[in-house]
């Protein structure tokens, strides 16, 4: 299966070149064009201090996002058969090159984790490092003001003590993701002489408004159709929890106490989700006539915020025979209505792992109770599918093929 094994060579393909790049001769300007100010700079600084070359970061990375996990994990306690098949899931390639994935991964789970234990630290270190790895503060500003919003409006009394309590929460996460975006900004310009020139430069990589034409498609769909389509129909799915989620505790239907914690992790997972999506489906580039949700399966799957939606759909709020049904019968929906908005149906391949994908969607969502003899069988061998899937694409991805 693996023709190909990974070196220092094969390993820097697509954003791993950029940021080696960045670690070698560091930022540099070139007016109207594609450039390495795109990227940011706590991921490419990581690598120069580690002085390791790209297999030794690519080893690295692998060990912090096992370090990541093992922190989810301590929240939201995953089950070894769950773990095995969210973590073969072929997206998950890039916590083993040299993208920035595995640092992002690991301060989003701190954030998770600071927000589910109250803890104002690991919030802090989380908001920090996520922005100073990715673009994401234009993502976590309003995810957090509308966590707040909702947090106050639906969690309390709605007294001057819950307002100012949740009041001061916005400012200190607001503030932290501003310091980030303003580090960038400050080593950006000592380097190009030009301030948020991050922002300019998205529509040289074809990140711009655009409204979206019918079917979706992605860089190189005969091998990223699949994930993309993935990943999209997971962006639906964030949309229709949080309101669901909204329509249980308008209505007082949970303990609103008891989930408090875990539902601000839960409702900024769903808005980053939702932000994330419309921005690959709104602010991108045609491909062959066709809109283009190129990395879509990266930028949501390949994160933290994923394991705790993933966690949210199995919740016991949803329990009960009818509302478990229409439940699994609204994923259903937005995965059959997600295949007949993208290209996937030309491509076998991609459409056979899709719909792999989606059944084991939703029995993980139906099954909950401990595994018997056949669904372990059933389990070691969707596992088993999964695992030939990522040896494709890491296949893919050393013989220079897009994925993401």
């Amino acid at each position: 299966m693996m023709a190909v094994l990974p070196d220092n060579y094969n390993l820097l393909r697509n954003d791993a070149d950029w940021y080696y790049k960045i670690t070698e001769i560091g930022y540099y300007y070139q007016p109207k064009a594609i450039g390495n100010t795109a990227f940011f700079p706590f991921f490419p600084f990581f690598w120069k201090f580690t002085g390791l070359s790209s297999l030794g970061i690519s080893v690295i990375n692998l060990l912090l996002f096992c370090a990541a996990l093992s922190l989810l994990n301590q929240v939201y306690k995953f089950t070894l058969f769950n773990l095995l098949f969210i973590c073969t899931i072929p997206s998950f390639i890039f916590f083993i090159v040299p993208y920035s994935e595995a640092l992002f991964f690991l301060f989003g789970s701190i954030y998770i984790y600071g927000l589910c234990r109250g803890s104002f630290l690991h919030q802090g270190i989380g908001l920090l490092g996520s922005g100073l790895t990715r673009s994401v503060v234009t993502i976590f500003i309003p995810a957090v003001f509308i966590v707040e919003i909702c947090i106050f409006l639906f969690y309390t009394e709605r007294k001057w003590g819950d307002f100012k309590d949740c009041l001061m929460k916005l400012l200190y996460q607001c503030s932290l993701c501003l310091l980030s975006i303003g580090i960038v900004a400050v080593y950006q310009y000592t380097a190009i002489g030009k301030w948020f020139y991050f922002i300019e430069i998205q529509q040289y990589w074809g990140r711009h408004f655009q409204w979206p034409t019918l079917p979706f498609t992605t860089f190189t769909p005969q091998s990223a159709m699949g994930m993309d389509t993935i990943g999209l129909s997971m962006g639906f799915t964030a949309i229709a929890l949080f309101l669901f989620l909204i329509n249980k505790v308008w209505y007082r239907k949970v303990d609103r106490k008891l989930n408090k914690n875990y539902d601000r992790a839960l409702i900024f997972s769903l808005c980053y989700f939702i932000f994330i999506s419309i921005l690959d489906v709104f602010f991108t580039n045609d491909y062959q006539g066709h809109t283009k949700i190129w990395s879509i399966n990266r930028h949501l799957l390949c994160t933290p915020y994923f394991f705790v939606i993933l966690f949210g759909l199995r919740s016991s709020r949803w329990s009960g025979v009818v509302g478990q049904r229409f439940f699994m019968a609204g994923v259903t929906m937005i995965f059959l209505t997600t295949l007949f908005l993208t290209q996937i149906s030309t491509y076998p391949i991609q459409l056979i792992y899709f719909i792999f994908f989606s059944v084991y969607l939703l029995k993980y969502i139906i099954i909950q109770g401990p595994l018997d003899g056949m669904e372990r069988i059933l389990h070691a061998l969707f596992v088993s599918i999964n695992v030939m899937f990522y040896l494709i694409y890491m296949q893919n991805y050393l013989q220079n093929g897009w994925l993401g």
